[in-house]
């Protein structure tokens, strides 16, 4: 230290004011540097955030979509003549979905109905059931939890006519079921409902998954996880962030298992 400040010392007047000024110079490029960087990671970060909700936001929408197109059905399904005189009839038709109906027959119209709002691809079965005692199923396994079937068909009977969903994800199903009523006394008459196969719905994740190189969730109402789509199956183990959401929109920063996160 003393070696340098003789050095110094002796420097001449000029190369003092040169080392002096380069040394603010570089204080100050410095500076402007940090700055630089901040406001650059600031946008890029704020960027990242948006493309983030814009994806987040798609495939909420492609969801919305689709449960939209599944209600749809069940309205059709409820509301269509047939359906209404079989719930109503004396002489209902008790199925297992195994039997060859005749093309004109109310069973066989009935098929044709359920069959518009069956897929394979992303239900397990459809089921109507009748106070009367009618039953129609139409499934390609014939394996049904009675259970679940029966709690989910108890909550459409608390929602009086409104499409519910329940939870069956130990199943790897989704249950969705709706009170059919009389058309003209609105009395009652029957469910219809639905198992949708969760593999599908995470399958729908894929691309705003891979294009985010996210984990993404699906919640119920309770906040209990549907899905969990991530690279790989990787989990996070840690779930308090799920308390921190409230509201449907929204972003926050959050850390599980020792890594930083983005909540949108």
């Amino acid at each position: 230290m003393k070696n340098l400040k003789k050095w110094y010392i002796n420097l001449s007047i000029q190369r003092k004011i040169l080392y002096c000024t380069l040394g603010v110079a570089l204080v100050v490029l410095l500076a402007s540097s940090v700055s630089q960087y901040m406001s650059a990671f600031s946008i890029v970060t704020e960027q990242t955030r948006k493309q983030s909700a814009g994806v987040v936001n798609e495939l909420s929408v492609n969801l919305d979509h689709y449960f939209d197109m599944v209600r749809n059905s069940f309205e059709y399904i409820a509301n269509n003549n047939t359906v209404q005189e079989e719930l109503e009839s004396d002489e209902p038709y008790k199925s297992d979905g195994t039997e060859l109906y005749s093309y004109y027959s109310r069973s066989g119209q009935i098929r044709r109905l359920l069959l518009q709002g069956y897929t394979s691809i992303y239900m397990k079965d459809i089921q109507l059931y009748g106070y009367n005692g009618a039953n129609h199923l139409l499934a390609n396994n014939r394996e049904i939890h009675e259970k679940t079937a029966q709690i989910s068909c108890e909550l459409a009977e608390q929602a009086k006519g409104r499409c519910i969903y329940y939870n069956a994800s130990e199943e790897g199903l989704m249950y969705m079921a709706k009170q059919i009523k009389d058309s003209l006394t609105m009395k009652p008459v029957g469910i219809l409902r639905a198992s949708i196969k969760l593999s599908y719905l995470k399958k729908m994740t894929i691309t705003a998954r891979d294009s985010l190189a996210a984990h993404i969730f699906l919640l119920d109402n309770d906040k209990n996880v549907l899905i969990e789509s991530a690279e790989n199956d990787a989990t996070i183990s840690d779930r308090s962030w799920i308390e921190k959401i409230s509201g449907n929109t929204g972003e926050f920063l959050f850390t599980a298992d020792g890594q930083g996160y983005d909540c949108v």
